[in-house]
């Protein structure tokens, strides 16, 4: 609407600068025609209502820019006010990311940790209705991590926590399973090495007189916590540390894991020394069978077995072994492709997840991206069209002082054509004093030329003849005088007319040449004081004529009678 407006006020601007320049030319051809000065008012009062309308103008434009400027801060307002939007639903977007990067973790942890209880049996025992159990618990693993997924796909982040309370859950019961391994392995150790210590306590203190009823209400992973305090305790001693006393129901993950650390120590020392001593088991069995050769050999030297079945009997145990060798071989490989296939499983199934989280948070940028473009796409084409409409505005704002600059300049052009017309005359009314002061010249040798002649017919009163041909000389000069005085006078009359006429103009448009017209109506007083001058010297030269004259034909009477 402002636009519009403003468009309106430039036509009305435009129509009165034309009416304005044609009513300043009608006063400029009048002036010209010798009119009043009605013309050159009505001129001066346009050219006033023009320099308000011009003001007025100017401050329309003024107003666009401000509009313009408030345009452009509602446009940056908008933008900040997305910004904030786009900011906070990042804070959002980057709450539920950590959210679900707790549950990736805590699914990481389980893969890894059935990974090692996986690991921790195969080194231990190859039995295998033991492997194909952990085989099962590792696919009803990834069949839970699944169902754990899609539960956190399809449900909302109030689910999340029980999402999470189930995946500790889960973490909590494998770690009690591989404390349990630890704890069987542990007590194989301390059978086959002799601990009667530990043997004594009977499984780390289960079934110590210590413990008391909640003891035995606590859960089994609680109950384990406390059967691992006196070989806490006994380590930590050992190394310097305090053990701060029975774990409670509620103990921490690290605590756990200190315990783990803590008891894996003491396994690794436990199968250290079961490895000397089966080592010096291996050491006194192999002197004995080397003392029952020697014996074997003395006692046998009367008798000549055989070569050839010998023989037989060391191939055959050669055979044998290097079927059990390869045997164990094998056993090795397949349980190291089954530990490869299972981390195999485990990795891909942690690739999938991270997919699928991956393909969740592409399609929830891909909803906001399109969401983001439904919104902006009809805010943008508008915007576009009030800008091309704001540019159609400014174009004829444009056009608008082009055309008064344009009025403008053809105004100074003709008040420079008028000032160079003034100019004209004032070098003409110069070249005119100029000519006057050359007659006033003229007239003063006529002068003194008849004063030379008054003393020519004095000195020559005989010479009538040549008197009078310098008289009738004279006489005709005289009347070439008089038509050049008459010529000169129609002359100023006409400059006399012209200067009027210029100085009406001049008065009608800037009044400015006052004191030329004085000056012109000096010149015209000089010219009939001149005009005066010259008609008494004509006068009294005519009487000095008609005296000469007299003295002349008196002279003549005189001689003739």
């Amino acid at each position: 609407m402002q636009v519009n407006d403003l468009h309106k006020k430039f036509e009305d601007l435009n129509e009165e600068i034309t009416a304005a320049l044609r009513v300043q030319q009608d006063a400029v051809t009048s002036a010209n025609t010798f009119t009043g000065r009605s013309n050159l008012a009505a001129a001066r009062k346009d050219a006033l209502r023009l320099a308000k309308k011009t003001a007025d103008w100017r401050g329309d434009v003024t107003a666009l820019a401000k509009h313009i400027d408030l345009q452009l801060q509602n446009s940056r307002a908008l933008r900040s006010h997305y910004a904030q939007s786009l900011l906070r639903s990042s804070a959002q977007k980057q709450q539920e990311e950590a959210e679900g990067s707790r549950l990736r973790c805590l699914r990481s942890d389980l893969r890894l940790l059935q990974e090692f209880r996986v690991h921790f049996v195969r080194q231990r025992d190859e039995d295998p209705a033991l492997l194909s159990a952990m085989e099962e618990e590792t696919k009803q693993l990834k069949v839970f991590i699944d169902k754990n997924i899609k539960k956190e796909k399809m449900g909302g982040s109030q689910e999340q926590a029980a999402l999470a309370l189930e995946l500790f859950e889960m973490r909590r019961d494998l770690m009690s399973r591989i404390s349990e391994d630890l704890v069987k392995e542990k007590k194989q150790l301390d059978v086959e090495v002799g601990n009667t210590e530990a043997l004594a306590n009977e499984g780390f203190g289960i079934g110590n007189s210590a413990a008391t009823e909640k003891d035995a209400l606590a859960s089994w992973d609680t109950q384990l916590y406390i059967s691992f305090s006196p070989e806490v305790e006994r380590a930590d001693i050992a190394r310097g540390y305090c053990f701060v006393g029975v774990l409670s129901v509620t103990a921490t993950n690290f605590v756990f894991v200190c315990a783990h650390v803590i008891l894996m120590q003491a396994l690794q020392e436990l199968q250290k020394e079961k490895h000397q001593r089966l080592a010096a088991k291996s050491r006194h069995s192999v002197v004995a069978i080397a003392g029952d050769e020697v014996s074997d050999a003395v006692a046998m030297e009367p008798r000549a077995p055989s070569p050839t079945r010998t023989s037989s009997d060391l191939k055959s145990e050669m055979l044998l072994e290097d079927t059990h060798f390869a045997m164990q071989k094998l056993k090795r490989e397949v349980a190291e492709l089954k530990t490869t296939n299972s981390k195999l499983m485990l990795t891909n199934s942690q690739l999938e997840d991270d997919l699928a989280h991956l393909q969740a948070k592409f399609e929830e940028e891909k909803r906001a991206h399109v969401n983001g473009k439904k919104w902006f796409l009809p805010k943008i084409q508008k915007m576009e069209d009030q800008m091309l409409n704001i540019i159609k505005a400014f174009e004829e704002v444009k056009l608008s002082v082009e055309l008064t600059t344009n009025m403008y300049k053809h105004i100074s052009s003709t008040l420079t054509l008028q000032q160079e017309d003034e100019d004209e005359l004032k070098r003409e009314r110069d070249r005119i004093a100029l000519l006057l002061a050359e007659e006033i010249k003229k007239i003063a040798a006529l002068t003194k030329e008849n004063e030379r002649k008054e003393r020519l017919v004095t000195l020559a009163m005989a010479a009538r003849y040549e008197m009078i041909q310098f008289a009738n000389r004279h006489e005709k000069q005289a009347k070439e005088a008089c038509e050049q005085r008459n010529i000169w006078e129609f002359r100023a009359h006409q400059a006399e007319a012209e200067l009027a006429t210029n100085k009406k103009q001049l008065e009608e448009a800037f009044q400015r040449l006052e004191a030329s017209n004085e000056t012109l109506s000096s010149a015209k007083a000089s010219i009939v004081q001149l005009q005066g001058e010259v008609r008494a010297t004509a006068q009294t030269a005519a009487a000095k004529e008609v005296e000469l004259l007299a003295a002349f034909d008196k002279q003549h009477t005189t001689k003739t009678g």
